[in-house]
């Protein structure tokens, strides 16, 4: 038998490793989708289904008069939850079907960046984007797969970008109803996020992707393929006109305010993008508790020996491609990686954290996990037969092993708020006007959408309510003292005030608990 042959059959036991692992990694994400979506609310989440809600009710992508924040919260899991919850008028089944069509899309544009290589190297690299690294409010589960998932569309646009560059490049006149169709895909999303977010994905990954690419062909003076000016023309359409979209909607983006950094904050900067990427991935934490041999502390190591290995590729990678060693593919994927940590360098975007916020790189870490794939990938099938399998083996016994161990913590993580399920069970079928939850801004946003039958405001020393994300007309609005009930925290020691405590001179009185706070009507003058 020919030796290519032979290589070539030992491969498919490898890729047929990787894919069931990969199907097993998405059953998973997706059963966490379709269950405990409920169970692990956070301000921001609810109010991205609480946001869903109200357009599908207002039938409104732009709903008249809302107090929007950041974004505009489209390319997220808005996308495909908007007309799922018309259908299932669910909001959790919506999101987490949502969530399991994006990371399905996600997964998809991997395999088009490696369109025409090896199966193992695409199978490798969702592999590791699926892992579960961190779980938690503006973590990496929560921002790509869960939820919200408010980044896996901002993550997706430039791999497309990627692999529509490759794609041209290499077009042969086989499958030719790819470049447009994805293009189209592409193009969609670019603008949606665009529209949404402001210049975000832009300036981050699509810039340095042109920029390269513009260099890498100049550089060998050869000619741009047709494909890619047209395409080139319509994603600055696309931008230009969803810039000015976001700014009539939005005012301005919160990534259009960025500011630089001081010389004096320059240094700490540099060390904490470098140590975010190590949060981002839960390789290193805030906490000082975590024991290397116990279980947590070896998923916490493997996270550890991951992004280092990572690193350590992209830096050969880099090193070749200063040599004019490297191909054109991980010249792109590198460029977006480096464009963005320079720019997360050089800016302010920290907000007075040591490493937050962390989650901006993800839109440069999953384009470098392809170039470590690339890389180690490359090295793996150079080896011959023993060796590579043995290094095969090893590896993806590790990598099963840290898998395992991500997802063991995702599923048994504690149910959080449950406190707030209790405290709107009871108000079940009471007719009130408003619930003020005192000092309870992220307590009012998770109940809204726990219980839609009431309206629960936040409200504050000055007699006021403040909300956001939601509906303008509730900002500053001077509290009502009928038909109202006040809840407070009783293990807030700030805020709780016993039997009785006094609100811009109007008099509450305590009546009953549920849900851990107390609540209090306002005494009939």
């Amino acid at each position: 038998m020919n030796y290519n042959v032979k290589d070539r059959i030992f491969r498919k036991p490898m890729e047929l490793c990787l894919l069931l692992l990969m199907c097993a990694q998405m059953v998973l994400i997706a059963y966490s989708n379709l269950t405990m979506i409920d169970l692990h609310l956070d301000c921001d989440s609810a109010k991205l289904l609480e946001h869903i809600v109200k357009m599908w009710e207002e039938k409104s992508l732009a709903i008249p008069h809302w107090s929007y924040t950041t974004t505009v919260e489209w390319d997220c899991t808005t996308l495909f939850a908007l007309p799922l919850y018309g259908l299932t008028k669910n909001i959790y089944l919506a999101c987490g079907l949502s969530d399991i069509l994006l990371m399905l899309l996600l997964s998809a544009a991997v395999f088009f960046v490696f369109d025409g290589e090896e199966k193992l190297y695409p199978l490798l690299a969702v592999n590791l984007i699926l892992l579960p690294y961190r779980m938690g409010m503006l973590d990496y589960y929560n921002m790509l797969f869960f939820a919200g998932s408010q980044y896996v569309v901002k993550v997706m646009i430039p791999l497309l970008a990627v692999g529509l560059i490759l794609k041209a490049e290499k077009e042969n006149g086989k499958s030719r109803w790819k470049l447009p169709c994805i293009g189209a895909g592409y193009l969609a999303l670019l603008f949606l996020s665009t529209a949404s977010s402001g210049i975000y994905v832009t300036a981050c990954a699509i810039v340095p992707v042109a920029a390269v690419y513009l260099l890498y062909k100049a550089s060998r003076w050869e000619r741009i393929p047709r494909p890619l000016w047209i395409l080139g023309g319509v994603t600055l359409v696309c931008v230009l006109v969803g810039i000015k979209l976001n700014a009539v909607l939005l005012g301005a983006a919160r990534a259009d305010g960025m500011m630089f950094t001081s010389v004096y904050q320059m240094l700490g900067g540099v060390s904490s993008c470098f140590f975010g990427l190590f949060e981002l991935v839960g390789a290193n934490t805030t906490a000082m508790d975590t024991r290397v041999f116990s279980m947590a502390g070896i998923q916490q190591l493997g996270k550890h020996i991951l992004l280092t290995a990572v690193l350590v590729c992209g830096a050969v990678a880099l090193a070749k491609c200063i040599k004019k060693q490297g191909n054109l593919r991980n010249v792109l994927l590198l460029s977006i990686f480096l464009w963005n940590y320079y720019i997360l360098t050089i800016t302010n975007v920290r907000y007075g954290a040591d490493t937050f916020e962390y989650r901006y790189h993800l839109i440069g870490l999953l384009p470098l996990l392809c170039v470590a794939v690339s890389l180690a990938g490359k090295w793996l099938l150079a080896l011959d037969r023993r060796p590579q399998k043995l290094f095969f083996s090893v590896g993806f016994a590790m990598l099963c092993a840290l898998s395992g161990l991500s997802f063991r913590e995702v599923y048994l993580r504690p149910e959080e708020y449950a406190d707030l399920k209790g405290l709107c069970r009871y108000f079940d079928g009471k007719d009130l006007d408003v619930i003020y939850l005192y000092y309870g801004i992220s307590d009012s946003e998770i109940c809204r959408v726990l219980d839609n039958s009431h309206l629960y405001l936040h409200l504050g020393e000055d007699g006021t309510s403040w909300v956001y994300d939601y509906y303008e007309r509730y900002q500053g609005l001077p509290f009502q003292t009928e038909n109202a009930v006040v809840a407070v925290a009783m293990d807030d020691a700030e805020h709780y005030q016993g039997d009785t405590f006094q609100i811009q001179g109007r008099t509450l009185v305590k009546f009953d608990e549920a849900g851990g706070r107390s609540l209090y009507t306002f005494v009939t003058e």
